[in-house]
């Protein structure tokens, strides 16, 4: 069993492709007053067009429309512009200006982006450059060879021009580099396992309703500069869907398409860092008695035949130690548990929802503790949480509250009141000083209670664990 898989080493290298293209395409240059952004874009995604069409840059073809729909559209937004003017407008203000030679950042760039998708540039695409760049032959050799080693870069001025650019690529590098921790999350059917992990996201990224949704195993790469949800997809072992800014909507309907077998996801995971390693949360299909056993098949064979660091296992606190719940619990303490020695965290779900007037929620995970131990799962960590309050706290810090549905709307105030004074599911001490106003469907609430009762929902002592076990 590889440590590094396939898919590991397909994520790494699409997920860095959209990162670049994004940072490369949000750059600014000025020459004094002069902005010089959109002659640098406008070169550099001409350029670009021309390896993407490029026979001998044989690209797959998720990857070539990809690239093809974003340069159409840059490209689209500049009809002004022509390669010799946009050229010449640079070359101008480095002949007579402060000579930032932004060439050398061109073809810096633009080799990067060779290199991220797996070439060398080729003799004719040296030329190529050459031209449009006006470039003589030995100036343009000079510079190939600079750019394969800043450090030989004496103009200060042109490697002041190289930092923004450097930084990221170093930054981008240092994360590809990182170990992939993976971590299974499973559960029977309506337990809130997709809730679970939007609430390790902070946002309803995955499809949440009462039926069985997860059809495919979705994977969650956590990136701690992530501003937003970037992903692809794959049907079996062919790249298919590459997109650089995911809506709920978009993640909901590549999971109801039927040609779709995986999703891959990066975003920023709450309070789980890259501290060298890299989460990856694996939401797996909701398994269930309805006699079809292909989620439960699906979710077995991933979490058995891919090397796990820990396995969370969602429990529904309203029906806990149900028939099919056991038998998936079976199936995995024999086929990867017992087998791999993965460690399991056991997350009682929907805590909030147990009658206290009928039992406490310690007995509550006291009696599921003695009801595990029984299949093989001796001295379990059991940790109770409120999946949907916690994500409703979190988006409500993170200023999203007028994203809420209106029953979520009519919800919060209740939740607020509930983990603030009369529900601990997490009793740890909590100091904060922002004291800034959130505002909710129009009722304003201090930043420090809604942090407050974000700690109460439970959703903090989990991350710390899986945070404890990937390290």
């Amino acid at each position: 069993m590889k440590r590094t898989t396939d898919s590991e080493l397909l994520s790494n290298k699409v997920f860095s492709i959209i990162n670049w293209i994004d940072f490369s395409f949000n750059q600014k240059f000025y020459y004094k007053k002069t902005e010089l952004t959109n002659d640098y874009i406008f070169l550099y995604a001409t350029f670009l067009f021309y390896v993407v069409g490029n026979e001998k840059y044989s690209l797959d073809d998720a990857v070539k429309v990809y690239l093809q729909n974003i340069l159409s559209k840059v490209l689209n937004e500049l009809p002004q512009y022509n390669e010799r003017v946009s050229v010449l407008r640079i070359q101008k203000h480095l002949l007579f200006g402060n000579k930032t030679d932004l060439r050398y950042l061109l073809i810096s760039q633009i080799l990067y982006m060779l290199e991220l998708l797996g070439f060398s540039a080729k003799e004719d695409f040296k030329a190529f450059l050459q031209e449009k760049l006006l470039f003589k032959e030995k100036k343009i050799i000079k510079i190939l060879n600079r750019i394969i080693n800043p450090s030989l870069i004496t103009d200060k001025k042109i490697v002041q021009s190289f930092s923004e650019y450097l930084d990221f690529k170093k930054s981008l590098d240092s994360y590809k580099s990182l170990r992939i921790a993976n971590i299974g999350v499973c559960a029977t059917m309506s337990a809130g396992k997709s809730s679970f992990v939007n609430a390790l996201l902070g946002y309803d990224y995955l499809p949440v309703r009462n039926e069985a949704t997860t059809a495919r195993i979705t994977s969650v790469y956590d990136n701690d500069h992530s501003q937003k949800l970037i992903g692809f997809t794959m049907n079996d072992s062919k790249l298919t869907n590459i997109e650089n800014n995911l809506s709920e909507k978009d993640v909901d309907s590549w999971n109801s398409n039927s040609d779709i077998t995986r999703i891959f996801l990066q975003g920023d995971l709450d309070n789980i860092g890259n501290n060298g390693v890299v989460v990856a949360v694996h939401d797996t299909p909701g398994t269930n008695n309805s006699g079809d056993n292909t989620h439960h098949r699906i979710t077995v064979d991933f979490l058995s035949t891919h090397k796990m660091d820990a396995i969370v296992f969602v429990v529904n606190a309203e029906h806990r130690c149900a028939t099919d719940e056991k038998a998936l619990l079976k199936e995995l303490y024999e086929k990867a548990v017992s087998v791999q020695n993965i460690p399991v965290i056991f997350v009682l779900n929907k805590a909030d929802s147990i009658d206290k007037e009928k039992e406490s929620i310690d007995t509550a995970i006291n009696q599921y503790k003695e009801y595990i131990a029984e299949i093989g799962f001796t001295n379990a960590k059991v940790l109770p949480v409120s999946a949907k309050a916690a994500r409703l706290l979190k988006m409500a810090l993170k200023g999203k509250g007028d994203r809420f549905t209106e029953s979520e709307c009519d919800d919060f105030p209740s939740i607020v009141k509930k983990f603030t004074k009369r529900l601990v599911l997490d009793n740890s001490s909590a100091s904060y000083n922002n004291n800034s106003k959130v505002v909710v469907d129009g009722e304003s609430y201090e930043s420090s209670l809604l942090q407050t009762a974000l700690v109460h929902t439970g959703i903090g002592k989990i991350e710390k664990e899986i945070e404890m076990i990937v390290r």
